[in-house]
């Protein structure tokens, strides 16, 4: 049977990287799927507007891209072909030291999430405790065992935003499995100031990020040079 995906991606007004647009239009999907955007200044609200008109349309999977992420033509291809519950792409977090953006339970507070830092060799197919909603397929089924609203904003910190965090703690109680295929790699979209930079003569570029690693990159040939310290 020809999975029936629901691509939502909620935004503040428009994409934050006009780019992404080019990364939508060039993203694989199954005949009939849906794609649709929703705007309010609330991600939780937006996600479940998502759900709602998922479910109504009778949709096999919605795929949730938050609208700065980067991907691959065949993301969704390959997360398709797991016939999972719930699976993400590998991306990292924006902010320094940019962490993956996946979890597993605390084993000293099961309420509470740390994160799964990668280790040298790790691949393929994981199963993790919880995941952000950057580039995250869910199969429609697991609705049926979740109670409205589906995804709740402050649910786990009232002060901040955590509505995947919460949405997985829920998703994971009911019995159904979250996983990450560490081989679908997603880029985070980010801000970093370009800066023309001359050394003994040699012209190449600064990449500052505003962190405190800048990046030096030969110029035509892009080679990285030794990280600098600012």
């Amino acid at each position: 049977m020809i999975p029936k995906v629901y691509v939502g991606v909620p935004t503040a007004e428009f994409s934050r990287p006009a780019i992404f647009y080019d990364y939508m239009r060039f993203l694989e999907k199954p005949e009939n799927t849906t794609v649709a955007s929703y705007h309010s200044n609330s991600a939780a609200f937006n996600r479940n507007l998502i759900i709602e008109d998922a479910i109504s349309q009778y949709c096999t999977h919605i795929l949730f891209i938050d609208d700065d992420m980067a991907f691959p033509p065949n993301a969704l291809t390959r997360l398709l072909a797991h016939d999972l519950d719930a699976v993400s792409g590998l991306y990292y977090n924006k902010c320094y030291p940019h962490p993956p953006v996946i979890f597993d339970r605390d084993p000293n507070d099961f309420d509470s999430f740390q994160r799964h830092y990668l280790q040298n060799g790790e691949a393929g197919v994981i199963k993790v405790d919880a995941c952000g909603f950057g580039f995250f397929l869910v199969n429609t089924k697991v609705f049926e065992s979740l109670e409205p609203p589906y995804v709740r904003h402050g649910e786990l910190q009232y002060d901040k935003r955590n509505e995947d965090m919460g949405f997985c703690l829920r998703l994971g109680e009911t019995g159904y499995q979250i996983h990450c295929d560490l081989d679908v790699v997603i880029g985070h979209m980010g801000l970093a100031t370009f800066w023309p930079s001359r050394n003994q003569g040699q012209w190449f570029t600064t990449i500052d990020t505003g962190r405190p690693e800048t990046i030096s990159c030969r110029q035509k040939t892009g080679d990285i040079l030794t990280p600098l310290t600012k």
